[in-house]
């Protein structure tokens, strides 16, 4: 019966005095209600739900209720069914049905007016009904097809197709909202019909009937509407439902067979922490993650945790993955769980630290450095709570631009204007302006005494405070500030030197005074003007009462370094600050004066320095009378209380060799320890890492790894002494005969350079000073060389050795034979009377012996120390390799390092030289041993003796090229790789695609003269145009007239042309 889109009222089908169960329709569309059930139910559902009352009239059906129950809307209920006629006798529950039983909601959007037409029918209609009622009167035959009258009311009930009402349109209402079988389930039923064949097959029994399966299937996964044909369609394609229902593990069932999983965990909990450790995998090296790549990941888990159910990767690589099958979806919601799960969120990038990789390497480098500070505080215990040192005399030293614009450059303005600019400063003010010097102290004296001063470094040809030209300014400049310029605002090693005098010097003459057994402690970074030789020998000398500097771990500074990490902006922040007030205070100041010019006056430089170091020094003194400085050191782990490592009196001990003191003594540490959070490493436990154990056990590793040094120093040391005990043997006849000549030697050597020795005092002012290097080398081999009359000479060979300029090292002349430069006081002088460049260079200290211990060469191992205020003021000293030089035969003179036994000190300035001394002087011999040019970098000076050298043939570093370090004044040697050098001149690189290999010079010329081909295009070309050249001299010089260059041509067209010859 079709009564889809029709609103029927109330009616019954029932015989004239019959007491069989009547069908009742609602007028909400086109519900029906169950004469046996009393319960309504959709047409699709009331089909199903009424052949399962025909094929057993006693079943107990349990309608699951889906959509709520159907009401009827503006008619009256239906009356109750007969308690006689047995549908009140059967039992109901409306709180389930069979799956297929849905209900359909009411529409409201249903006119409620009742039906004019409610209560009446066509004739097409009341035939159906009548059929319909005298089949549930009891009609069905005994003796039929069960299966036939079931279907046959189903046809009649619900015919597939709703019908319009009249002069309504044909609408399409959709599919069944039957419940689609899981593969499970479609599994079962293939089983069991598996099983029935097998046992019908094991006792003789007769087959098993396909309609006896649909029964059977019907009843167990309850699926009344269930056709044969599906059946069929299983059995027919059993393999692949199979394949189907082994991927799937249907929710329910895997419920039922699991343990109740628990909150916060996915269905794939192993899966998932992979996944998740996966992520943070990434996310450690810095990787941004997206949602695919979560997707492809979890894929690729499954596929690897079930290998035999999924095609290689490799074969996924090619064909995809599209068409497989996983457990899960991996849909949006399912990736929403999953990262709420694991504590995932969506992230914005950014350059800051906190979104840079923290790696395992970075974590044992905080850690070795805590230990190596506890370890040094250990050393001795000058202090009963710190240790070595006092809080008051350990600095944290770093240096901080001072910019005067924020260089967030973001303002606050009305929404939507065209400009958005600045006017207060100027286009270099978000520039380094100046370089603040900060030391800053753990904690200052009680008694003010050993306050530090901040030092300032502005821009300018490099002098001190007292030195600066404007007096009127600098008395302006704050007192507590100390001052200096550099060129480029920066701190190099001699504005480092200066302000470790006037910073630190009167902290080390107050230690000196009192007598202390502490020395200050400064911890700083790893710039290279740091840890120069002339710096290491500065703390020496002038800082006696300091340790030598420590060190930060590199690339650590902005996370360990006290003043990078917790104290440098704040400086920073208070200048900009400063300096914004007083534009704001001129500003002021105009728009008072009613004037209508209201540009703001520009700063000059003077009083930008004068404001800069007023805030340095206001804001300084403001830090040093709070507590900033100690909870950085705190926090960065720097400087902490060690009473609780102390095992004695005197030093830490092993923890085998004495007791602990009792913790309840000494429990202030434990709340400094707390504070010790090192910023985005949240991984790393201060408390849990740097144990009394981890500290003891460290010292413990430290003294065995000492005393293996220290074996193995003694060990090299005897090997150096045994080869210097035969070397010397080798030398001492040429040191024996140097020092027979030396006396004579320097008085001809004075009257010799009497006159460039004065021009050098006039052009310079120096009296005492020492000329060394390759200039005092030829002297001497000149003056021997000129010395004839001399028997012990006579069989010396002449010699002339080249110079390329004249060096004079002046400064403070050391006793203790230390030799050590400052590279930034070299100066050049062109003396016309010389005829050699004179440069002059400033040293820390300098000594001969210094010099001799520093140089690298055996022929520039000689130097004179000149004293012009002495009666002898020349004195020669050379090394025994210098000596063994000159003093060989000319055939054995060879040109080498001065230490033969420790080479690998030598860098590519050592080679560069070697090879350049070659270069100059050819007739001697060279020997490079296995010294390696890759080591060390080159100065300018070097590359332009490479750049000379380019062309020689003998060249020793023609395998290497020279490159620049990016953005840096400095190169380097790299090797070439596998480049072969040209055949016939030996010095330039062949080109690959050459048939005769030979560069572009080369190869033309041979393969013109030798009439040979090529296959590289370019030297094709110039061997045409080598030819051309040819013809034209000779047509010049009237060899050849026009005929016989026409003819040549003809001979000569494919001379140095490869028919193979690359088209590129």
């Amino acid at each position: 019966m079709s009564s889809g889109g029709r609103q029927l009222s109330i009616f019954r089908y029932a015989k004239p005095g019959s007491n069989a169960p009547t069908f009742t329709s609602s007028t909400s569309h086109n519900s029906r209600l169950c004469p046996f059930c009393d319960t309504y139910f959709s047409p699709q559902g009331f089909s199903s739900h009424f052949k399962t009352h025909q094929l057993d009239p006693n079943a107990k059906i349990v309608k699951r209720s889906r959509f709520g129950r159907v009401k009827l809307r503006d008619a009256p209920s239906a009356p109750a069914p007969n308690p006689s006629t047995g549908p009140s006798d059967i039992p109901r529950d409306t709180s389930a049905a069979a799956p297929n039983a849905s209900v359909e909601p009411s529409d409201t959007t249903t006119d409620a007016t009742p039906n004019a037409n409610a209560g009446t029918c066509d004739d097409s209609d009341a035939a159906e009904d009548a059929k319909i009622g005298s089949l549930a009167d009891g009609g069905f035959d005994s003796d039929g097809d069960d299966d036939a009258a079931a279907a046959e009311i189903v046809d009649l009930v619900s015919d597939g197709e709703e019908q319009p009402r009249c002069g309504e349109k044909r609408t399409n209402t959709g599919k069944s909202r039957a419940r689609q079988l899981k593969p499970h389930e479609v599994k079962l039923v293939i089983d069991e019909w598996a099983r029935r064949k097998e046992a019908a097959a094991s006792s003789d029994g007769p087959p098993p009937t396909k309609a006896d399966l649909l029964r059977w299937a019907q009843a167990k996964l309850n699926r009344p509407s269930l056709q044969r044909k599906q059946v069929n369609k299983w059995l027919a394609d059993e393999e692949k439902y199979l394949a189907a229902a082994t991927l799937s593990v249907h929710a329910t069932e895997r419920l039922h067979q699991a343990a109740p999983r628990p909150s916060g965990v996915g269905h794939h909990p192993e899966m998932e922490r992979e996944l998740a450790k996966y992520i943070r995998r990434l996310r450690s090296m810095g990787v941004p993650v997206e949602t695919w790549m979560i997707r492809e990941e979890a894929k690729r888990l499954f596929r690897q945790k079930n290998p035999e159910k999924y095609p290689t990767e490799a074969d996924i690589s090619i064909h995809g993955d599209d068409d497989l099958e996983y457990p899960i979806k991996f849909s949006d919601p399912w990736m929403k769980g999953f990262l709420h799960r694991h504590k995932f969120s969506h992230r914005k990038l950014s350059t800051k630290m906190n979104k840079r990789a923290v790696t395992e390497s970075m974590l044992s480098a905080i850690e070795q450095y805590h230990l190596k500070l506890r370890m040094k505080q250990l050393e001795t215990i000058n202090d009963p709570v710190y240790g070595c040192t006092s809080p008051y005399y350990v600095f944290s030293h770093d240096q901080v631009p001072l910019e005067l614009a924020a260089s967030t450059e973001t303002t606050i303005d009305t929404e939507g204007v065209d400009e958005v600019y600045d006017s207060t400063f100027k286009d270099g003010d978000n520039k380094r302006f100046a370089t603040l010097n900060l030391f800053v102290p753990m904690l200052i004296r009680p008694d003010g005494l050993g306050v530090v001063k901040p030092q300032v470094v502005f821009r300018g040809k490099f002098q001190t405070s007292e030195e600066w030209h404007d007096r009127e300014e600098a008395a302006k400049w704050h007192k507590g500030v100390s001052v200096i310029f550099q060129e480029n605002a920066w701190v190099d090693a001699r504005t480092h030197m200066h302000g470790l005098k006037e910073v630190l010097g009167p902290v080390d003459e107050l230690l000196a005074s009192e007598g202390s057994t502490m020395k200050g402690i400064v911890i700083e970074d790893n710039l290279s003007s740091h840890k120069t030789d002339a710096v290491d020998q500065f703390w020496i000398d002038e800082l006696p009462n300091f340790e030598p500097a420590l060190f930060v771990p590199p690339n650590m500074t902005s996370y360990l370094q006290v003043v990078d990490r917790h104290i440098g902006l704040r400086y920073k922040k208070h200048v900009y600050k400063m300096y914004r007030r007083e534009m704001m205070r001129r500003l002021n100041e105009k728009l008072a004066a009613l004037n209508d010019d209201t540009s703001i006056p520009r700063m000059t430089p003077a009083e930008k320095r004068i404001l800069i170091t007023h805030a340095v020094g206001d804001f300084h003194e403001k830090m040093c009378k709070s507590t900033a400085f100690q909870h950085a050191f705190f926090a960065t782990g720097t400087w902490l209380p060690i009473s609780h490592l102390i095992r004695n009196n005197d030093s830490a001990v092993p923890a085998s060799e004495n007791t602990a003191v009792p913790a309840s003594e000494n429990t202030s540490h434990l709340e400094v320890e707390k504070l010790v959070k090192i910023q985005h490493f949240k991984e790393y436990k201060y408390t849990e890492t740097i144990t009394p154990a981890a500290v003891h056990k460290a010292i413990d590793k430290a003294k065995a790894d000492k005393a293996v040094k220290e074996a193995e120093e003694r060990r090299l040391l005897a090997k150096k002494e045994a080869h210097e005990r035969a070397e010397m043997l080798e030398l001492q006849p040429y040191i024996d005969k140097a020092e027979k000549l030396l006396p004579e030697l320097e008085e001809r050597l004075q009257a010799y350079i009497q006159g460039d020795l004065g021009s050098i005092h006039r052009e310079t002012g120096l009296e005492e000073f020492l000329i060394a290097g390759s200039w005092a080398s030829s002297i001497i081999a000149k003056v021997l060389s000129e010395w004839t009359d001399c028997e012990d000479l006579a069989d010396f060979d002449e010699l002339e050795l080249k110079a390329n300029d004249i060096d004079v090292y002046h400064g403070r002349q050391s006793k203790d034979g230390k030799f050590v430069v400052d590279f930034s006081g070299i100066k050049k002088y062109p003396v016309s009377s010389l005829f050699l460049e004179l440069n002059t260079v400033k040293c820390q200290s300098w000594s001969a012996a210094g010099f001799l211990s520093n140089n690298d060469i055996n022929l520039t191992a000689s130097c004179f120390d000149v004293d012009l205020t002495r009666d002898k003021w020349l004195h020669i000293h050379a090394s025994p390799r210098f000596w063994k030089f000159l003093f060989s035969t000319c055939s054995d003179r060879t040109i080498e390092v001065v230490d033969t036994y420790d080479y690998s000190k030598y860098n590519a300035t050592t080679c560069v030289r070697l090879a350049f001394k070659h270069f100059q002087m050819p007739n001697f011999k060279l020997s490079m041993m296995n010294l390696d040019p890759t080591i060390g970098t080159l100065a300018c000076s070097q590359k332009e003796k490479l750049d000379k050298m380019k062309s020689w043939t003998e060249n020793p570093l023609k395998a290497y090229d020279c490159k620049k370090k990016m953005k840096q004044n400095y190169y380097f040697l790299v090797a070439r790789d596998n480049q072969l050098v040209c055949a016939d001149c030996r010095s330039s690189r062949v080109n690959k695609s050459c048939s005769t290999l030979r560069c572009k010079k080369c190869c033309v010329e041979y393969c013109y003269v030798e009439r040979q081909t090529c296959k590289c295009k370019d030297h094709v070309k110039g061997v045409k145009e080598r030819k051309q050249r040819a013809l034209e001299e000779l047509a010049e010089a009237g060899i050849l007239d026009e005929v016989d260059m026409e003819e040549f041509n003809e001979g000569e067209a494919d001379v140095g042309v490869d028919d193979t010859a690359d088209s590129e």
